[in-house]
Formats: structure tokens, C-alpha cells, sequence
């Protein structure tokens, strides 16, 4: 088949490449986050290694396996990897020290020695403390009883002198003060209450109109005096 754009064949199928698929030797597509591709054949990770493009299987009767660089598969239960070759240790507790050379830490140390190379030195660390002399042992006394500490004698007060007797003078007799007559205090006279008229309701005030139009009012007409009458003549 055709593989479209974002896709690519492998061998005669197309697969995505955003996918979580990968092409084993251009024959097999595999997950490789749980499969590998190991001598072209798909296995899986989590019962097999691979080493140098060989598979191996991680653990066996005779223990777990680990790759050690280009010598291929090594058992971790009875050999080391020391600088990329495998060697068949004596003891579970043998170590690696200045390339193939394997030591006991517990009687043995590796430390660097003259020309900037490791070499093994007695004991189990490179720079051994001075031995100290030995501390000569105290006797150890019994423990002595404690004594309770001593009280002081208690404070007895001194006796004070006797003092004389005071003669009080002779009081006066108590008089009652005075009453106060206070002026009766009448309550005021309650008003009615007022009452508040509504306000005069008037018309729509007229405009003002200029000095000039302002109508004149009207003087009153002068009062005139009375008709004089006749007197009557005397008979």
C-alpha cells in the first residue's frame, strides 16, 4: 500500500508516525514502551535484555543478567563488570579495583597509588587512623548516701515595746444638719397643638413687562365740592 503524508510503511504496511508504534527491521511494527526490537526480532521488555543486538533473558535459575559493555550478558549473582569485561568473582562481596583486579573491602581497600592509578593497600580504609592507647579503666565507687541539707532555725520576731496609752478628747455631740426646703417645681401648662394651614394657592404669575410697556394705573378723579345751597332770606 500507499502511505499518506504522516504516515510511513513498514515493510508492506503503513503506520502513523505520531503514533506509539515503530518498525522492527522493516517487518514488524512493535510499542516500544514495552516492546524492543532486539536482532530484528520484537520481545518483550520487561523478560528480556539486549546486549550487543542479542537478546537475553533477565532472570534465570541461576540468577538476574545485566550488560557489561561489549562483552555481552553477565550474572549479577557470581561475576562483576569491571571496565567493560566480565570476571568471575570468589566472593558475593569482591569488587572492581584498577581494571580487572578484584579486592575484599572488608580486609582491602583501593586507593590511588603513585602516577594517578589505584592499587589495593591493607585495611579496610586508605588513610588508617593511629592506633590509640588504651584507656586504663577506673574503679568505679559505690554511690554515698546523700544527707538532707541542714534547715535554718526558723525567725522568731522580737517582741515590740509596750506603748503608751493615748487619751482621745471628748468628741462634741453630733448635731443632724439642717433640712433644706426646696421651692416646689409645678409642671408647665400643655398647649394645644397648632395647627398649620395649607398655603394659598395663587394663579400662574404674569410675566414681567419692559418700564416702557408697563401699564399706568389709574389716578383717582379729583374729589369736587359740594353745590353751595341758598340761605333764606329773613321775613
Amino acid at each position: 500500500e500507499r502511505a499518506h503524508p504522516g504516515q510511513a510503511c513498514c515493510g508492506h504496511e503503513p503506520f502513523d508516525l505520531r503514533s506509539n508504534e515503530a518498525c522492527c527491521n522493516n517487518r514488524q511494527l512493535y510499542e516500544p514502551y514495552q516492546e524492543m526490537c532486539c536482532g530484528g526480532v520484537v520481545l518483550s521488555s520487561w523478560s528480556h535484555i539486549c546486549c550487543n543486538d542479542r537478546p537475553v533473558p533477565t532472570w534465570s535459575s541461576a540468577g538476574q543478567y545485566q550488560c557489561c559493555g561489549r562483552a555481552g550478558a553477565m550474572n549479577t549473582a557470581t561475576q562483576e563488570c569491571c571496565n567493560g569485561q566480565v570476571v568471575d568473582r570468589g566472593s558475593p562481596t569482591q569488587r572492581c579495583c584498577a581494571g580487572n583486579t578484584l579486592y575484599n573491602p572488608q580486609t582491602q581497600s583501593c586507593c590511588p597509588v603513585a602516577g594517578g592509578k589505584m592499587g589495593l593497600k591493607p585495611g579496610p580504609s586508605c588513610n588508617p587512623q593511629p592506633a590509640r592507647p588504651p584507656v586504663a579503666a577506673q574503679p568505679v565507687q559505690p554511690p554515698q548516701a546523700r544527707r538532707a541539707p541542714a534547715r535554718p532555725a526558723p525567725v522568731r520576731p522580737l517582741p515590740r515595746p509596750a506603748q503608751p496609752a493615748v487619751r482621745q478628747p471628748a468628741s462634741a455631740p453630733v448635731r443632724p444638719a439642717p433640712r433644706l426646703s426646696l421651692p416646689l417645681i409645678r409642671p408647665a401648662p400643655i398647649r394645644p397643638p397648632v395647627r398649620v394651614q395649607p398655603p394659598v394657592q395663587r394663579g400662574p404669575a404674569q410675566p414681567s413687562l419692559p418700564a416702557g410697556n408697563r401699564p399706568v394705573p389709574a389716578r383717582p378723579a379729583p374729589a369736587r365740592p359740594a353745590p353751595a345751597r341758598p340761605v333764606p332770606a329773613n321775613p
